[in-house]
């Protein structure tokens, strides 16, 4: 998990920006983080709903992806405080993506080891969790990671189908995958929910809410320069660097767990791009090494 929560660090900025875009409406965002009951009384983070993505990105750094002493986690008891330490708002899109590599505690969600085979005692039965998530117009979208939900993954599916919550499951195996599927997730919430019914005496009349407004996008002016510029004049900037290494067979790729390295990088980038294609421009960029005067690595960024 601890490659996934850098993700999701790394990627909040253009989450909210995407989902912003499309919905032309304020984001707020929350996280709950979860271990195991193992763990201590503390196992459970939560941060309540914030517009302040800095202060989103600060909180989930600190958060540790470490703990447990068997495969299942406290899954159930995330998913209570979500519901339930969490203030959703009203008469708006509430979308829960819940990501995670572990089941639950119980028989009916796992086979193997398990310090509470017949679950814990402070767990709360699915449909008191998920008739919650409808009480609170909710949309509960998983991130699959590993095959050790899927039992699970059928059973909460099996349950939202019962309480009438919407529900899809998406594959972030590979955490580059986590950006898309959540702002697909909301936008697909977002389309549902624009959309509201009505009975007045024996007519069914449906009121379809006006769609918000497409954004009007007008053609940059871009100056192109094909010159090298002067690195030493230009400001040192953060990124990350995902590395992918080789698969090992075909199998690997269809099942989207291909091995992933994630480093933090400081480099410097052109001002202006030097060149362009069908859908991106491309920078000039140099890698920076604190105990190098003059870096040697050049490449390309595209944005």
């Amino acid at each position: 998990m601890a490659s996934h929560l850098v993700a999701v660090k790394m990627q909040i900025s253009a989450i909210v920006a995407s989902i912003s875009n499309f919905c032309q409406a304020a984001v707020h965002v929350a996280f709950v983080g979860y271990k195991d009951h193992c763990d201590g009384n503390d196992h459970i983070d939560v941060l309540p709903f914030t517009t302040d993505v800095a202060y989103f990105e600060r909180f989930v750094r600190a958060v540790p992806a470490k703990g447990g002493g068997d495969v299942p986690e406290d899954v159930l008891g995330g998913l209570l405080a979500a519901v339930t330490q969490l203030t959703w708002p009203h008469n708006s899109t509430n979308v829960l993506f819940h990501i995670g590599d572990a089941p639950p505690h119980g028989r009916q969600f796992y086979g193997g080891r398990d310090s509470f085979p017949d679950g814990h005692e402070n767990d709360k039965p699915l449909s008191v969790l998920f008739g919650l998530l409808h009480a609170l117009d909710i949309q509960y979208n998983f991130g699959h990671m590993t095959g050790c939900t899927t039992e699970m993954e059928t059973l909460f599916q099996s349950m939202c189908h019962e309480c009438a919550v919407p529900m899809a499951v998406f594959n972030v195996a590979d955490h580059v995958n986590i950006a898309p599927s959540v702002v697909s997730g909301v936008t697909m919430s977002s389309r549902s929910s624009s959309v509201s019914s009505t009975k007045s005496g024996r007519n069914n009349v449906v009121d379809v809410a006006p769609p918000p407004p497409v954004p009007q996008y007008q053609r940059r002016n871009i100056s192109f320069s094909p010159h090298v510029p002067d690195w030493s004049t230009l400001e040192v900037l953060k990124g990350t660097v995902v590395s992918y290494m080789p698969p090992v067979d075909v199998d690997a790729i269809v099942a989207g767990t291909l091995d992933t390295l994630v480093r933090p990088i400081k480099l410097r980038v052109a001002p202006q791009p030097f060149a362009f294609g069908s859908e991106r421009i491309v920078y000039y960029a140099q890698e920076y090494h604190k105990h190098s005067r003059i870096s040697s690595v050049l490449s390309s960024k595209s944005t």
